[in-house]
């Protein structure tokens, strides 16, 4: 479920309209933005006209190719999605429902500066919205009810889009940094990983849960968890949240660390298999997902060892949220999987197609409820784990060098496996090369290299391409084309 239709036409529209620029090389035509928007072209030029108004980072110039964004100042797209939710009425209604501080509707039109008759639409739609997911919208005080894990997952899917990392969750920036390094020391004493991404929602998800259960919310009493130590120890600084004097070590932990503690996050094998032995909802998915492997490997005559198939039932399931009735991801925006999939149909459009319809027809004879959100996280699921399924040909090798560290190395090849990882193999420097001809020996095992410093003039008789330090989905779009260049002309020669 997206959240997308809370917002504006007209805030739909530039979203639509800057996702476009910045996923085509900031270059569009005007006939292409009118078949996206839909709208007459006197309320395009409208829209068009303030985007820089807006966005004063951005300016927009027309000429004989198109229409030309370009950014006076970097501005991500993510920083863009955070402006526009964050000028939306419903979502500053829903952060109200959060922290429960008003008492009444009126209350809440009064903080937004809204009439009463105008809160009341906008609680009427949210309320529609919420209800599939068992929550309601409770008016004396205002607050949500409902489903506790759906909840967490709302606000925890709206934080990570809505609030800018230059502010605060907590009292204070101090406090912030304070439960970063605590969760940093949890997960390193755990041997679980600590990326960015780990990170992030761990933290995000920490602080919806710190602020529903000051207010009495809790998901239920955690029995201690086999795999998982108890974090309380870890904790040796006391964190207040903004909403009442509670620390936050005077709170459940393991209520706190929820993604964790009830198996909505799965961060290595040895904990997939204890949640796998312990809780019947994990089994439920592993059940499916069993089932939709191995129609899978006999669709498409796939030999896979069981060793691989393990390997593919727990990312499968790695992030399993998305089971369980209803079989919908519960997000406010569009996630980066979409992006993955449009590419991949871009040059793979009727093998894309061949396998949508074999998953409808497998979750049809099961009887199983296919949202368009699930059947877009199957899709993509295949097209990451399995993409011999759409991908007849050997994975292309590609070496990524970048100049700043290893770290960053590793960080650049979690973005591109995340967004371009169908049959790709990246790859990262990992040895010490005493000469010129053992480094230039080793680039020759390579389809293709990613550098982020200019190549020398021994390294340019390879397939090469240049890339930004940080990349976005412009750079994406051009790295995604230049795979496709090589296989195509693997395809010539054979």
């Amino acid at each position: 479920m997206e959240l997308r239709h809370l917002l504006s036409r007209d805030q739909q529209r530039q979203l639509a309209l800057l996702s476009f620029f910045y996923e085509r090389d900031y270059l569009a035509t005007e006939e292409e933005l009118a078949a996206l928007t839909g709208v007459s072209s006197s309320i395009l030029q409208k829209d068009l006209a303030q985007i820089p108004q807006q966005h004063p980072e951005l300016s927009l110039e027309k000429d004989d190719q198109g229409y030309h964004l370009r950014q006076v100042t970097p501005l991500s797209f993510n920083l863009i999605k955070a402006r526009i939710l964050n000028q939306s009425p419903s979502i500053s209604l829903l952060r109200l429902l959060l922290f429960e501080e008003c008492q009444s509707q009126t209350q809440a039109a009064a903080k937004l500066y809204l009439s009463s008759s105008t809160t009341h639409r906008y609680l009427e739609k949210l309320a529609q919205t919420l209800a599939a997911w068992g929550i309601t919208i409770e008016m004396r005080p205002l607050r949500l009810e409902g489903s506790e894990v759906h909840i967490r997952r709302l606000y925890t899917s709206l934080y990570r889009q809505v609030q800018l990392w230059s502010q605060s969750f907590f009292a204070t920036g101090d406090q912030d940094q304070a439960l970063r390094r605590y969760l940093t020391d949890y997960l390193a004493a755990q041997n679980l990983p600590q990326s960015n991404y780990v990170m992030d929602k761990l933290f995000v998800s920490y602080f919806v849960a710190s602020i529903r259960q000051s207010l009495g919310h809790q998901l239920r009493h955690s029995s201690p968890h086999p795999f998982l130590a108890e974090p309380a120890p870890y904790l040796t600084t006391t964190i207040e949240i903004g909403l009442k004097p509670t620390p936050v070590n005077d709170l459940d932990q393991q209520d706190l660390l929820w993604l964790m503690f009830e198996d909505y996050a799965l961060y290595r094998p040895d904990h997939f298999q204890i949640a796998l032995a312990t809780n019947p909802r994990i089994q439920k998915a592993q059940e499916f997902n069993k089932a939709f492997l191995a129609f899978l490997m006999a669709h498409y005559q796939l030999k896979l060892t069981s060793t691989r198939q393990q390997e593919i039932l727990f990312q499968f399931i790695s992030e399993n949220e998305v089971f369980g009735p209803p079989k919908d991801m519960l997000q406010v925006l569009r996630h980066p999987r979409h992006f993955f999939l449009k590419k991949t149909q871009q040059f793979y459009l009727q093998e894309v197609a061949d396998l949508k319809h074999s998953i409808q027809d497998f979750c049809h004879r099961r009887k199983e409820h296919l949202t368009t959100e699930f059947l877009d996280h199957l899709l993509y699921l295949v097209l990451q784990e399995i993409p011999e399924t759409v991908l007849d040909r050997k994975p292309l090798k590609i070496l990524v060098m970048s100049d700043l560290s290893a770290s960053h190395n590793a960080h650049l090849v979690a973005i591109l496996e995340k967004h371009l990882g169908a049959n790709l193999d990246f790859q990262i420097v990992d040895q010490v090369f005493y000469s010129d001809e053992d480094l230039l020996a080793h680039f020759q095992q390579f389809d293709l290299l990613l550098t982020t410093v200019l190549p020398s003039e021994n390294m340019q008789r390879f397939p090469v391409m240049v890339i930004p330090t940080f990349i976005d989905f412009r750079q994406l779009d051009r790295i995604h084309r230049k795979i496709q260049e090589i296989r195509n002309e693997k395809d010539a020669e054979q």
